[in-house]
Parts: C-alpha cells; structure tokens; sequence
C-alpha cells in the first residue's frame, strides 16, 4: 500500500503529506488491524464505490422528458417530451430549455423516440423505440440554432430477407463515428442485430452494408459444437456502442431464461460476458473512457432468481425469455417496477460476485426509477455524469398518448448523476468495422433455421440433445441434458421443454439437476410455468398476460422459488445504502476510513466527505482521510461525519485522540 494525497479544503493538509514518509508504516500497519477488527474486507483489485450527487433539473411544467443523450461534445442534453412527442435541448447545468422542433409543421410524430445528436452538432437522429420509423433532421446553422431544417426518412429496406419477415425493428443506436446505425429485428429465426452505414441521398438517407452481428450459430444440421448451437438459440437484442465504436455491448442469455449483458468485439467477433448475477440484466453501456459498467438490473430485487440461479443451462432454446419478458414489460404496471441503474467495474459483475451500487436508489415517494435504453450517449463523454430517468407511479393524465398509457408518465425534470470523481478523456472514435465474420442480414442463419433432432458434445463430456420443431412465433423446442460438462466440474442432467405460441400461450417446464465430480448434487431447476395472452387484449396500459405455475432451484447451496406477480415493487427497490466510517490514530496521524457495504460487495468510498477537527476532506480512491494532529493536542473524544452525495446515507462516529508523543 502506498500513500496517495488526500484533497482537502485546509492548508494543513500539506504538512500531513509531508509527515507521511517517516509515519507511513506505523500508521498502515496500524489501520490494516483496525479494519481487520472493525470492518469487513474490501473486495481487492476493483474499482472504489463513489460519491454520487444527483441532480433534478426542472423543465417546463407538463413535458416529461424521456430517453435523454448527451451530444459528443458533451455540452447540451437532448431529450424527447413523451407527453406532447417533441424534442428538447438543455444546456449540460439544466439551463436553456428550449424545443427544437414543437414549431414544426412536418415533425414525423413520433413518440417513446430514441434520439441522438451527430458529431457534427448540425444533424439528429430520431427514431421509435419500437417500430419501423426512422428520420434524420438536418438542421442549419446548428442544431442548437435550427434557423431551417429538412427531415428525411431512413431507408431500411436493407435488412429484408426473402422467407424471413420483418415482425418489428427496435431499438436503434448511433454508433460514435456518426456513420453506423444498429437496431434489433425480429425474425421467424430469432432476434437479429444488424450494422449498417447512413448514406445520404437526394431525398433521404439509405441504410447500406449491412451486418449481422449476433455471435455465430451452427455450422449446419451437423455440427457438434454446442457454442454455435447455444448463440443460435438466444435471443440477442443490440444495446450500445463501445470502445470509441470498436466493440457493441448486447443483451444475451448465455445460461438461459435470464438476460445478462455480454460485449462482442466487432473486428473478431469475440464474446466476453460482462454480467452474471442471478436476475434480469439489460440495457446500459460502457462509460466513454472504458472504466465503468452501467447496468439496469433487478439485481438485489430477487425477482427472476428462480429462472437464474441455475447457471448450468445452455441457451439451446430460450423461446420462453421472450414470454416472460412480455410479461413483465408490456404493461403499465410492470413499468411500475423498472430495472435500476448500477455501476460496476468495466469488467462487469465477476461472475455475479459484484453487486455494484444503485445510481438512482428509490427514496420514497410516487417517482421511481426508469431504466436507460439509449447506450453509451447516457454518459456524458468526460465520464463524470449519467443521465437518468424518472418515471412516475401516478396514473397518466386524462387523454394522454398510448405511450404514456403503456409505460405511465414521467416528472418534469431531467435527472443527473454526477459522479465525484476526476473526468477523463473519452476513447478516441474510430469509425466503425465489422470483420467478415458477421454475415449479411439474407445470409444469416440460426438454430431456428435448422429443425429437426441435433446432438452435441459438452466440452469436458456428456452431450445435449436438441429438439427444434418451429419458430420464435410457435413451436415445440426441447434439449435433453446426459451428464453434459463444459467445465468438467459441474454436470448437468435431465430435460427443459418449451411449447406452445407467444401470441397465445406457452409452457415452460425444467427438470434439471446438477451434481459435482463426485456425484453428489449441487442444484436443480424445476419449473412447471404457463404465460397466456389476454383475448381480446385489454386496454392500453393493463397487463395483456396472465401467468400460473411453479419453479424452484438451488446452487451451491442458495435456493430460490416463485416468481413475482406484475406491479409495483417500490418495497424491493434499492434503497441508499449506508457509509461505514472506522479510525486510527498513530502518533499525529488520524486516518479516516469510508466503506460502503452493497449487498455484501464492500468496497472503499471514494469521493465522501469527512468532518472533524473543523476540517473538511475528501477520501481517495482507498476510502482514506489523513488528519496530521497539533503536537500539543489533548486527549479528547470528538465526532467525525461522513456524507458521500445523496446515494449514500451519512454516517458519524465517536474518535477518541489520545495526546500525542512530544
């Protein structure tokens, strides 16, 4: 451990550094037993948690801001009115709030819009959340000083692929070079990501050179390798650029049922796993410099547990995380339990071992948070601050849009997560390529496109037997488990068994159990679900299916059972969680230690603020303050608060000093 100096708003902090050569080991060792004794082991070799300060920054009362990006330059915030169905611009510090396009005539209308400025602060981007409507808005002089504007339609006709229907484009993202755009597709075979670039034509902007970036399926009917088979049956949605538009952060379920993040380097195609725990993780992004992990998660809430905690099963046939999804959010009500922004490390959860620290925790009140779709432009490109969403669990307003009514409304403030750390520089953008691994949207080929009876081989031994009768619209999938080991340490056996149609009803049914080398068992999944379609579909904004049934599982000695009813869940939401704040005293030097215990993630607090002695300090990335005591001090017992922003709830401790030696 070495010393590194602590920021403080005193002078005398300059004499403590100096003191620190000749004090250095006394005091370490000393503190090393005092944590020892006080507080529980920092998670070594990861990032610190940090001070976060959130913000709320008014807008005009009535707009519900939604879907909020920063421009590249990071001085303005765009935003869409999901009320009205309008864009708006902010200033970085909230002020000029101003519609860009409320004035015109020939707006496209859409509302719920994903939206983007390009790099050359002059074009934007709009396009639906879901659905087939994507414009470009070219702006002059600027955007910020739209004097005459022209919108025009993007051409994704592109992506068509004889045999395979379009059953509805989603979730559009700009990539950093302001060039490529990545959606999502729904096929017959599967959800499909694709890159394409923007070229301009007289009238509009075509989408051309298309790629299909979803990791590679099987070879053919034949191929024994359960990879290609397991990345073929996923369901895989595009999520965020990264790496300065090197690499795309995408939703993935590598253990089935329960979606995680993975990251895929465009250039090679190589898959890394960023997420594990146990529950739903999706959306969220890389931050610009490439040091932290934004995550929306039920992770802590322990509502999907039961599909995930089992972590044995291949993606052979996921069908059935479709159906759940739908479940949980298709509805006004199962917006009322959004996934909640985390941070974690840039090389995410290890394994489910790091919980991270909720960004925008629940305190109270009608306002909850709203999960972040729009990637990497959350962040702002200095990586200090992350835009953020509220969404409201009032009713909507009489007469308002089927936006609001499916997804409730929002207040009318924009929110921002700064974190109190030094800013950093962004990843220099590069201009986006994909290698030739990733073949065109026609070429593409998943496990859906190959039904029949198809055997593969665990990587250590045993093997799976897949059965594919249909497609991600109906069907009957199964994959039979014989002692099948990736890792030659946990084996897998039985059956899981989807059936039946997303448009009317589908069952899932699990029996699996898990063993060791040994043979003695170290988990099971049993699981007998049924998610029905409400006919005639209800009024927007109700549940549209109803669920029954059982499931339960265990893992190395963790069980879980049931799954939780759609609706509000403010009560398992993430709450603030409390600063721990320990002491030491050698000689003249009082050291400060702030932690922060996350679900049993306990890491140092960098950024708090530490009280005492008349002195305010801010911790280093160690959680440390160091106080260098007058020689003529007394013995005396003083109190010493810490706050970290508004995310953390303060803490306070009684120090008694002892008078130093002369």
């Amino acid at each position: 451990m070495i010393y590194v100096g602590v920021r403080s708003s005193v002078s005398g902090c300059c004499g403590a550094r100096r003191m620190v050569g000749a004090l250095l080991m006394t005091w370490v060792a000393a503190l090393a037993v005092l944590s020892a004794l006080a507080a529980p082991a920092a998670n070594a070799s990861t990032m610190p948690f940090y001070a976060v300060q959130r913000v709320h920054m008014k807008v005009p009362a009535g707009v519900m801001p939604w879907d909020p990006s920063w421009s590249p330059d990071g001085k303005h915030i765009l935003f869409q009115d999901d009320n009205h169905g309008f864009e708006w611009f902010a200033n970085a510090n909230g002020t000029g709030v101003h519609c860009i396009s409320c004035r015109m005539s020939d707006h496209p209308k859409i509302i719920g819009g994903f939206t983007y400025v390009f790099p050359d602060n002059k074009r934007m981007l709009l396009a639906n959340e879901l659905g087939n409507s994507v414009y470009v808005l070219e702006c002059a002089p600027s955007l910020f000083n739209c004097r005459s504007h022209r919108w025009l339609p993007v051409d994704l006709s592109g992506d068509e692929t004889p045999g395979e229907p379009n059953l509805g484009r989603r979730t559009y993202h700009l990539a950093p070079d302001g060039v490529h755009l990545a959606y999502s597709i729904t096929r017959p075979d599967g959800l499909v990501m694709m890159i394409a670039a923007l070229q301009r034509e007289p009238t509009e902007y075509k989408l051309v050179d298309y790629h299909v970036v979803n990791p590679s399926g099987p070879r053919n009917t034949l191929d024994p390798n359960p990879a290609g088979w397991a990345n073929g049956g996923s369901l895989d949605e595009f999520k965020s650029f990264a790496d300065g538009g090197r690499s795309a952060i995408i939703l993935s379920d590598p253990s089935g049922l329960v979606p995680q993040q993975e990251k895929i380097n465009l250039a090679t195609g190589k898959v890394t796993q960023l997420t594990s725990y146990p529950d739903w993780n999706e959306d969220g992004a890389l931050s610009p410099d490439d040091s932290s992990l934004l995550t929306e998660s039920w992770r802590t809430e322990n509502r999907l547990t039961s599909l995930g905690l089992m972590p044995l099963a291949r993606p052979f046939i996921t069908l059935g995380a479709a159906i759940v999804a739908i479940y949980y959010v298709s509805s006004r009500p199962g917006f009322a339990c959004d996934l909640q922004p985390w941070l974690l490390p840039a090389g995410g959860d290890r394994g489910g071992t790091l919980v991270g620290q909720p960004l925008n925790p629940y305190d109270g009140g009608q306002t909850i948070a709203g999960n972040d779709l729009e990637g990497q432009q959350v962040w702002s490109p200095d990586s200090t601050r992350v835009l953020l969403q509220g969404r409201s669990l009032r009713r909507p307003p009489a007469g308002a849009n089927s936006y609001l009514l499916q997804k409730g409304p929002a207040p009318s403030d924009l929110i921002v997560a700064h974190i109190l750390r030094p800013p950093t520089k962004p990843i220099q953008p590069v201009t986006t390529r994909v290698g030739n691994w990733a073949p065109t949207p026609q070429q593409y080929k998943s496990s859906f496109d190959m039904p029949g009876t198809h055997t593969v081989h665990g990587r250590r031994s045993g093997t799976a037997m897949i059965d594919i009768d249909g497609n991600v619209i109906a069907g009957h999938f199964s994959v039979t488990y014989t002692h099948y080991s990736d890792d030659g340490k946990h084996f897998l056996d039985g059956t899981q068994t989807i059936t039946g149609s997303v448009e009317t009803s589908t069952t899932i049914t699990s029996n699996l159990t898990a063993t060791n080398s040994a043979g003695h068992q170290i988990g099971y999944q049993r699981a007998d679900l049924t998610f029905s379609q409400i006919q005639p579909p209800p009024p927007d904004g109700d549940p549209g299916v109803t669920f029954n049934g059982t499931v339960s599982s265990s893992w190395m000695g963790k069980t879980a059972s049931g799954l939780p009813r759609v609706g509000a869940c403010p009560s398992s939401m993430p709450r603030p969680h409390h600063l721990q704040l320990h002491h030491t005293q050698s000689g003249r030097i009082l050291t400060l230690h702030v932690t922060a215990n996350s679900h049993g993630d306990i890491r140092p607090v960098e950024g708090a603020t530490v009280k005492l002695l008349g002195r305010v300090l801010t911790t280093d990335r160690r959680g440390l303050a160091v106080v260098k005591l007058s020689p003529s001090g007394v013995q005396r017992t003083i109190t010493a608060t810490t706050s970290a922003g508004n995310t953390f709830t303060p803490a306070s401790t009684r120090v008694k000093l002892r008078r130093p030696p002369h």
